[in-house]
């Protein structure tokens, strides 16, 4: 019975490092997918109002009108 314990807590601290290390792998693969998506609607923002958003307007203004545009 010990010894099925053992295996048990190896099974599950492998497959635990293993689930960790691609749960961080993944963290940073989404992280990089939005931030290339903020350029994106940055951009389309830029082109079609002729310039980026001003730090007072933020990011909302890629959602919102911020009005006057």
């Amino acid at each position: 019975m010990l010894v099925v314990v053992a295996i048990v807590g190896l099974l599950i601290g492998l497959v635990g490092t293993a689930a960790m290390r691609q749960l961080q792998s993944s963290r940073g693969t989404t992280a990089a997918a939005q931030i290339q998506q903020l350029r994106a609607a940055a951009d389309i923002f830029a082109i079609d109002v002729g310039r980026y958003p001003s730090q007072s307007e933020g990011l909302q203004a890629l959602v919102r009108n911020p009005g006057g545009v």
